[in-house]
Order: C-alpha cells, then sequence, then structure tokens
C-alpha cells in the first residue's frame, strides 16, 4: 500500500508540473500532490484542461487504481521501477515499445507515444 501512494505522489507531481506550466492551477503543489483528492476531484481539476500528457498521466492513475499500473499493456510483463519514475505515464515495456515504435514508422504514423 506505502508503495502504491508513492507512485501515486509520482504521477500526481507529473500532472501537477504540467498543469503548472500550461494552465496554471490554484493548488499548491503540496495540496495536489500529498493531498487525498479522489479521482473524481482530479478530474474535476482536469474539466476542459486536454491535451495528451494530461490524457496519460490520468490514465496512469487510473492503472494505479485499478492494479494494472506497471505492467505492459502488450505482453504483461512488469515494467521497471526506473523506467516508470523517467516516465510514470509508460504504458509498455521497452522490447514492445520498440516493437510497436518499428510498426508505427512503417505504417506512418510515427508519432506514436507509448
Amino acid at each position: 500500500m506505502e508503495n502504491m501512494k508513492a507512485l501515486r505522489r509520482v504521477i500526481l507531481g507529473r500532472l501537477f508540473d504540467h498543469l503548472r506550466e500550461h494552465y496554471g492551477i490554484e493548488l499548491t503543489r503540496e495540496a495536489f500532490v500529498d493531498g487525498d483528492l479522489s479521482l473524481r476531484r482530479i478530474d474535476e481539476l482536469l474539466a476542459f484542461k486536454s491535451d495528451l500528457r494530461i490524457g496519460e498521466l490520468r490514465s496512469a492513475l487510473g492503472r494505479l487504481e485499478d492494479g494494472t499500473y506497471g505492467t505492459c499493456i502488450v505482453c504483461k510483463v512488469r515494467i521497471q521501477a526506473e523506467r516508470l519514475l523517467d516516465d510514470p505515464a509508460r504504458r509498455c515495456c521497452p522490447g514492445c515499445e520498440k516493437r510497436l515504435s518499428r510498426a508505427a514508422m512503417h505504417s506512418g504514423h510515427a508519432s506514436l507515444h507509448l
């Protein structure tokens, strides 16, 4: 449970930084990251703010809540903790990232973000 709280703080920290940089936010970092904001309250704060990064980080929070966070969405292998700390919204293991990236480049969708 403590590990889940730490992961949640990392994701919320990245989300807060993104919101502050691109949209401004009225809450303090501590209130946003360390508070016990429900997903519903977070969604209220995200209302009318839409971009790819917000979607990725919000999705990561959902995966954390449903117990699938840190598992590759393609092959179901655990993603290394260092990779998740680097990008807490990461959804794929390195092998699947490479395969999907190659497939996207061959299909002309080089901007696929995993």
